[in-house]
């Protein structure tokens, strides 16, 4: 057989073109993983290594690598450091790691070599989201058909992060001060400064704030909240600042109905006179009629606005040309309640219909006495229970009592309120 006549020149040069074809999608492929830009887009990047133990002392461990540069290290079992760590890496290192990512072609290995060629071997199981693609792989490292790359782009995280410093043995482990160069102490995840190698980032004179966060995984993982497309320090947030029956808010939180519900809560009036005002209250159980136990940390209340409801708040009555005014003449400093003793507050007040009465921990903290009470009865009998001690291991607490207009709103400086003058003091017994 002739074989320079196997392949006719048509054909060669269609195999030719097709092979250039899949070149250049390789190429480009890479290409704009290389061109990525993580300072706009850091949500687009997540890089994940968990080790797992074996039959011996195998470390374990998980790391979490986020496009922003953050790093969390969770250290479970033969580590020197168990627990949470935190670090930061920079950007130009998330990129490097990308790129070793398709250096190996990340993408197109299996999703798992477990076959047992060999025992007493750990598990390393890796992944990366990057672009709207998510690839993660099981590595039994007695599976000897997985490639070589991958279990040296596996080091290669570890060698980025620095955790050898939370590993190794303290009797081990080197500590910043033995590196004595940047680029050392710098290859083993350790900070650069003040020409010294640290452990820890050099402190910014700027806090960071949960708005900081750009991604959902790092928000949550550095203990803050995620919805509405941010990053929140609370769980639930209230526009409107809490019971403001004359604004229409939104709060965003948790209800329980037929289980846990999380979203928006509007306040919207349920008649001309009526409003349902939602606010946000420290978490509390609620036992469901089918769905079992559920923590809630929204309530809602049915407020009946005396000048009727318009678009989810309460019409503001017409502004007196008189001067509203509240005075508390009773508790006013000194004074030493007992709980389950009954007690009068007194107060005066000028051109007001109703107040609602409080009181206010030292240190933070409180609740409502009683709402909507007659102005110009000047007095209100409060009978002190067990709710008012924040635990068992209080024995006595200092409080001020407060009497406030409806309209009170101390962050929109409106409305009228009166406390007493010093703290009182409130013991379990005589």
């Amino acid at each position: 057989m002739d074989l320079n006549r196997g392949i006719s020149t048509p054909i060669a040069i269609l195999i030719v073109i097709m092979v250039a074809i899949v070149a250049a999608g390789a190429v480009w492929q890479y290409r704009e993983i290389e061109e990525f830009d993580f300072s706009t887009e850091p949500s687009e990047v997540m890089i994940t290594l968990e080790r797992g133990g074996c039959y011996g002392t195998c470390p374990i461990y998980e790391l979490k690598i986020h496009g922003d540069g953050s790093v969390i290290y969770k250290g479970e079992k033969h580590v020197n450091a168990t627990g949470t760590r935190k670090t930061k890496i920079s950007q130009a290192k998330v990129k490097n790691l990308v790129d070793e990512f398709y250096n190996v072609d990340y993408f197109s290995l299996k999703d798992s070599y477990e076959e047992p060629m060999a025992t007493d071997r750990t598990t390393v199981v890796t992944s990366i989201t990057v672009d709207d693609k998510t690839k993660t792989i099981r590595h039994y490292h007695g599976d000897m058909s997985a490639p070589e790359e991958l279990g040296k782009l596996e080091d290669k995280i570890d060698q980025v992060v620095g955790t050898d410093r939370w590993i190794e043995s303290e009797s081990t482990s080197k500590q910043p001060s033995d590196y004595t160069t940047q680029a050392d102490c710098e290859s083993v995840g350790y900070y650069w400064y003040d020409d010294a190698c640290h452990e820890e980032e050099q402190i910014q004179p700027t806090t960071e704030q949960p708005g900081d966060y750009t991604t959902q995984a790092a928000c949550k993982d550095a203990g803050y909240y995620w919805y509405d497309d941010g990053c929140y320090s609370e769980k639930c947030v209230d526009s409107d600042g809490g019971e403001n029956y004359y604004e229409k808010g939104v709060t965003h939180g948790t209800m329980c109905a037929q289980g846990a519900m999380t979203r928006d809560w509007e306040d919207e009036c349920q008649s001309d006179k009526t409003l349902e005002e939602y606010y946000c209250v420290e978490p509390y159980e609620v036992q469901g009629p089918t769905a079992g136990p559920c923590t809630a940390n929204v309530k809602s209340t049915t407020y009946e606005c005396s000048n009727g409801c318009e678009n989810g708040a309460c019409i503001e009555e017409e502004q007196s040309s008189e001067e509203k005014s509240i005075t508390v003449t009773f508790p006013n400093g000194g004074e030493e309640w007992e709980l389950g003793e009954t007690y009068k507050i007194k107060w005066s007040a000028d051109n007001l219909d109703k107040v609602n009465i409080a009181y206010h921990l030292e240190g933070g903290g409180g609740d409502t006495i009683a709402k909507k009470v007659n102005a110009s009865s000047g007095e209100y009998s409060w009978e002190i229970t067990e709710n008012v001690f924040p635990g068992p291991e209080y024995s006595n607490l200092t409080a001020k009592i407060s009497v406030s207009s409806l309209d009170f709103v101390p962050a929109m400086q409106e409305g009228v309120r009166d406390k007493s003058d010093e703290s009182l003091t409130i013991t379990r017994e005589k």
